[in-house]
């Protein structure tokens, strides 16, 4: 089933591919060298079959977080949600010097942050993740296209602090730098 799903997602979002035709070039340097960079990297393999028992999307989903974590190089990555460990292991292989760390309170600040949607970070975290990001900070939203989160999303966009944003369908990335033009981008991932 999931093979199935991917496939109809995959001719439904087939306009989105690749980077074509974005104009913006941080933002197409973006989807194509770290969303849909296709090119095996050193520790896939090895994370992919350790992993296997938590599903293809997890381990789809963690090594987009490898590339991300490769490409931002923060030293500290905040987690709210299930699979941490999955999370973890790609995250620090893609930076070694990078800390995950669950996210029980709200930082003061953060660089990156990824949170899966549920009732409690839709009403508590993610306003308060709003509030504290600044100019250098990432934010990955999962299941952003769950009947119950999709209005979540929709508000997100048009929030005065998101600039640019990354519609994945199975997540959503969130920039805030405020030198960059508002704008959401799908993109067949």
């Amino acid at each position: 089933m999931y093979y199935i799903k991917v496939i109809f997602r995959w001719i439904r979002r087939i306009a989105y591919c690749r980077g074509f035709g974005v104009q913006s070039p941080s933002a197409y340097s973006f989807i194509r060298y770290v969303i849909n960079e296709h090119y095996p990297y050193y520790a896939f393999d090895e994370l992919n079959e350790k992993h296997k028992v938590a599903g293809k999307l997890a381990c789809k989903l963690g090594r987009l977080y490898f590339r991300i974590a490769n490409h931002h190089q923060s030293d500290k990555w905040y987690y709210y949600g299930d699979n941490e460990k999955v999370v973890a292991d790609y995250v620090q292989a893609g930076n070694r010097k990078c800390v995950v760390e669950q996210i029980k309170e709200v930082p003061e600040s953060y660089d990156v942050a990824s949170v899966k949607l549920d009732a409690y970070s839709k009403e508590h975290l993610l306003s308060r993740l709003l509030d504290v990001a600044n100019d250098e900070s990432l934010l990955v939203i999962e299941n952003i296209h769950d009947k119950e989160n999709y209005d979540v999303w929709k508000k997100l966009l048009v929030d005065s602090k998101v600039s640019v944003c990354y519609d994945l369908y199975y997540c959503g990335i969130v920039f805030f730098d405020k030198s960059k033009y508002k704008r959401c981008y799908k993109v067949n991932f």
